[in-house]
């Protein structure tokens, strides 16, 4: 977002030439301020538009949830049809440890193979002419 805005690199070596020596919670500050800028959250340098409370808001790149092993396992749990194989729960199968998940996705993924191969042979047979 700034990032397009802003030679970025630039700015660092100039201020790390120019820079006085900080004290570790200054070094702290300016480096979560470039965090903020580098990243899209608020721009530090825009001298005009004042965020006070930036430093504790929420932004969505920060957002990390919906790419969590949570939200996958939910998603497999439902495209793979665990509940209709093994009969367990979401939260039971949540609960079971992770070689166990994995072990059930590839056995869940064997089945929808195989299932695949016999309607497509199916199609093919009801295809053909009768003798």
């Amino acid at each position: 977002m700034f990032q397009s805005m802003i030679n970025f690199d630039e700015i660092v070596i100039n201020f790390l030439k120019d820079a006085p020596v900080l004290t570790g919670v200054d070094a702290q500050i300016v480096l979560y301020e470039l965090y903020e800028i580098e990243s899209g959250i608020y721009n530090h340098l825009n001298k005009i538009e004042k965020r006070p409370l930036s430093g504790v808001a929420f932004h969505d790149c920060e957002e990390n949830t919906k790419t969590s092993i949570l939200h996958t396992s939910i998603d497999q749990y439902a495209a793979l049809g665990i509940r209709e194989h093994f009969g367990m729960s979401l939260v039971e199968y949540l609960n079971l440890p992770q070689e166990l998940c994995l072990k059930i996705i590839e056995t869940c993924k064997d089945i929808i193979r195989k299932k695949s191969g016999i309607v497509d042979q199916i199609q093919q047979d009801l295809g053909k002419p009768i003798k």
